[in-house]
Order: C-alpha cells, then structure tokens, then sequence
C-alpha cells in the first residue's frame, strides 16, 4: 500500500506541475492555427478557429483539471487491478 500511495502522489504531482504548461502549449497552438490557415476538405473557417481559442483561453484550465480527475481515477483503478493476465490476453 504505501508504495501504492507514492506512485499515486508522484503521479498527481507530475499531472499538476504539467497541467499549466500544457494549458499554455494548446493556446498558442489554436491561435497559430488562425494565423495558419491549414488547407484540406472540412476546415473551419478563420472566425471558428478564432472561437475554439477564446473557448480554450476561457475553459481550458477546467477541462485540464477535469482531465486530471479522471487520469488520477483510472491510475488508482488499474493499481488495483487482479486480473492483468487475462486483460493482456484478450
């Protein structure tokens, strides 16, 4: 258990330490992605791609976080797990 509990906090602690640079990777991404216009069939227009940046700069922390929450969830889930023999045989 206790080695349980330190690979949990070393994984929660790395989430959170990466979680503002990855806020700040994915912004500068959607606003290049208005000033580069990328070509191909179904891309958005250049007032969409300016609205999905807006929408990231607003809520990006909180689908981050929300992200964490359920990574943390699954990481706890597969520490547990008793059957990794016939997960990985399948």
């Amino acid at each position: 258990m206790p080695a349980a509990i330190f690979a949990f906090v070393i994984f929660f602690v790395g989430q959170i330490v990466l979680l503002p640079l990855c806020y700040v990777k994915v912004l500068f991404h959607k606003f290049a992605l208005v000033i580069k216009n990328p070509k191909g069939a179904g891309q958005k227009a250049v007032s969409d791609r300016f609205g999905y940046a807006v929408w990231w700069l607003l809520v990006g922390i909180i689908i981050l976080l929300i992200n964490c929450i359920f990574d943390s969830y699954w990481f706890v889930k597969h520490l547990f797990m008793l059957d990794l023999d016939v997960a990985v045989n399948k």
